[in-house]
């Protein structure tokens, strides 16, 4: 894992003065207007971060996974620099992941990448909305 990765996202929450909710050793747990957001580093030397809003919404039905799997493709297509997708445990999650060429472009793209997030999260409710409409 790059250790350095992380504590270079750990020193811009710091900066930040966002407490970290929990280190285990390969991911930071901190919130992020009202969200619990997970940052990772690559397992190789790549200068590589991943930001991620686990599991905040959970498919129950068909109807559901259907329309879900639609949503997810709309902002995938929309909105290119965030990925969203459902596991196997049928939980959402949205992601932003990013490489950086210098330690000082990390906390630049911590800010982009916790918009793109939180944007995500306000379109797929949008969309859930218009969905549930049909449903």
């Amino acid at each position: 894992m790059n250790e350095d990765s992380l504590r270079l996202v750990a020193e811009v929450l710091e900066s930040w003065q966002f407490p970290i909710l929990e280190n285990d050793g390969s991911t930071l747990l901190f919130r992020y207007q009202l969200n619990y957001i997970r940052a990772g580093a690559s397992t190789g030397d790549d200068p590589f971060v991943t930001l991620s809003l686990p599991n905040f919404f959970e498919v129950t039905t068909d109807v559901e996974r259907e329309a879900v799997q639609r949503i997810c493709n709309a902002i995938n297509y929309r909105m290119m620099q965030v990925k969203a997708y459902y596991d196997e445990d049928m939980k959402l999650t949205i992601a932003f992941e990013f490489f950086y060429d210098n330690p000082g472009s990390v906390e630049y793209q911590m800010r982009r990448g916790l918009s793109s997030i939180t944007s995500a999260k306000r379109e797929f409710a949008r969309l859930l909305r218009e969905e549930r409409i049909q449903i």
